[in-house]
């Protein structure tokens, strides 16, 4: 298995501040970056008309990995104040990051959000928070967090996701792996298409996590694309 770092796709000043502006303009009318629908009906109406650059920045995954970085985004690290206790509590400046994020989404596809985590916010926060230090889930801090794909359990999962760092005093790196980089043999792939165990949300859905109505079904690990 060979390690790289992720390709860079760099942002302009004049795109930077045309992102910027646009989360400002929509933070002033809305008053938050909770995800109403007014607000969500101001992002894609923003989205829909920002330039070709930016567009081409947040253009369809089409690198060897399906990863990439996207650089140049400003941050000030007093302006955004202290790090919350915890996602619910987040808040201040940095919800003018939260649109910034949600409109970059917004031109890569359809934002999505989970009823039953962080309130339905389509933008979380991730911040280490006391009491889950030891959690694999982003509310921990001094563990590292086991490889895993997102949202797994669910079929209609994010084909895309994004990470926006406000804050990384320590330079504590990301590290994403490829199926693209994957190659398994014949008997493998049967076996791991077979749909033998379920797939359980994990302890960031406590209240799917009680649910016992009826048992889940078993899935596949490996399924082939609908475009496939």
């Amino acid at each position: 298995m060979s390690t790289a770092a992720a390709p860079v796709r760099q942002l302009d000043d004049r795109t930077v501040s045309e992102l910027r502006q646009a989360a400002e303009r929509i933070l002033a009318e809305c008053g938050t970056s909770a995800t109403t629908p007014r607000l969500l009906g101001k992002v894609a109406q923003t989205a829909a008309g920002f330039g070709d650059t930016l567009r081409h920045h947040c253009r369809p995954v089409d690198t060897a990995d399906g990863l990439f970085v996207l650089r140049g985004l400003d941050v000030d690290d007093e302006a955004i104040g202290p790090t919350p206790a915890g996602w619910a509590t987040a808040g201040g400046s940095g919800v003018h990051h939260d649109i910034q994020l949600l409109l970059l989404a917004t031109v890569m596809g359809n934002p999505l959000a989970w009823e039953g985590q962080q309130d339905g916010r389509f933008v979380h926060n991730i911040v280490p928070s006391p009491g889950h230090e030891s959690e694999q889930t982003g509310a921990s801090s001094a563990v590292l967090l086991s490889p895993h794909t997102e949202d797994a359990f669910h079929p209609g999962r994010a084909h895309l996701l994004m990470l926006g760092c406000l804050r990384n005093h320590d330079d504590i790196a990301t590290t994403a792996a490829s199926i693209r980089r994957t190659r398994l043999a014949d008997e493998d792939i049967a076996l791991l298409t077979r749909p033998v165990v379920p797939i359980l949300p994990d302890d960031a859905y406590a209240e799917a996590q009680g649910y016992t109505a009826e048992a889940p079904p078993p899935v596949p690990t490996l399924f082939a694309p609908r475009t496939a």
